[in-house]
């Protein structure tokens, strides 16, 4: 209730002076109007205590921040390993299984080879028919693994998408959560403590940003060298492909060659079978005919003959030609 009327003071006055040229209200007393002493000390220790109390707390609060994105960067680094190693274990099983089908089908293919050559003259349509079964039984067997390759590629290409949506969501949350500790700190802490705490989280947002990067980079990086992996697998596979059509190709005309010479020595031998029957035929008919002849000519020995009789037999008699290879026989005429 007291009030203090300094008149018409200099700038520069002693505490004793000013005290004299304090006027009191009227209806207080002087004890009551003198001034009493406060605690400055005591205040800003208060006020000191609550600043350091304050900056250890935001301190605390940095390190746990630090710490969880730490802890959950080690986890998705293990998980990521973890994958990565779970696939290429994969991919090499795949190839080991290959090269094992592979193996067995090109034995399957000698065996098959062999047992053709041996089989070719009694079995040339059921070898046929086999040779196309097996053929389309490979081509359904490149297709499988075809499908189970892109299958794979695209379940690669979606747990890759998936992992980055989860990084986002993680970063977008993160970033959430760190907005609603600023707001509340702000709420409670003065404007030197603001500027403090805002130098802070622009420290915090630039370490958070290059870590972002060199994890963007290192996504970047481990997706170049799954491109690269799969671009190996593709043109393996185009390889594999080309070989085996051109062995397909190749066994297709040797088979075509091996049926030409088949059905041409069938021909052959069918028409040396016929022309040897002719012949055969014809010999057979000239040596009937031959022998008539000469019993008929034996018969006509045997019987005696006038002279004009014999003469009519030797007019009537047949003029034998020689076939082709055999001498005539002449016989002479009976006298």
């Amino acid at each position: 209730p007291c009030q203090k009327m300094l008149s018409e003071l200099p700038v520069e006055v002693p505490l004793e002076d000013a005290k004299k040229h304090t006027t009191l209200v009227k209806g207080v007393p002087e004890q009551e109007c003198e001034p009493q002493p406060q605690e400055p000390q005591q205040q800003e220790l208060h006020v000191e205590q609550q600043q350091q109390q304050q900056e250890s707390q935001v301190q605390e609060l940095h390190v746990d921040q630090q710490q969880q994105q730490q802890e959950s960067q080690e986890q998705e680094l293990h998980v990521d390993q973890q994958q990565q190693q779970q696939e290429s274990q994969e991919q090499e099983l795949h190839v080991d299984q290959q090269q094992q089908q592979e193996s067995q089908e090109q034995d399957l293919h000698v065996d098959h080879q062999q047992q053709q050559q041996e089989s070719q003259e009694q079995e040339l349509h059921v070898d046929h028919h086999q040779q196309q079964q097996e053929s389309q039984e490979q081509e359904l067997h490149v297709d499988h693994q075809q499908q189970q390759q892109e299958s794979q590629e695209q379940e690669l290409h979606v747990d890759h998408q998936q992992q980055q949506e989860s990084q986002v969501q993680e970063l977008h949350v993160d970033q959430q959560q760190q907005q609603q500790e600023s707001q509340e700190q702000e709420l409670h802490v003065d404007h030197q403590q603001q500027q403090q705490e805002s130098q802070v989280q622009e420290l915090h947002v630039d370490q958070h940003q290059q870590q972002q990067e060199s994890q963007e980079q290192e996504l970047h990086v481990d997706q170049q060298q799954q491109e690269l992996q799969v671009q190996e697998v593709q043109q393996q596979q185009q390889q594999q492909q080309e070989q085996q059509e051109d062995h397909q190709k190749a066994e297709h005309l040797e088979q075509e060659e091996a049926q030409r010479e088949q059905q041409l020595k069938g021909q052959l031998e069918q028409e040396k079978k016929g022309v040897d029957q002719h012949l055969d035929q014809e010999l057979t008919k000239r040596d009937e005919h031959l022998e008539k002849k000469g019993e008929q000519l034996l018969e006509q020995q045997e019987k005696p003959l006038e002279p004009a009789e014999q003469q009519e037999g030797q007019l009537k008699q047949p003029v034998l030609i020689p076939a082709p290879g055999q001498v005539q026989e002449t016989h002479p005429s009976p006298t």
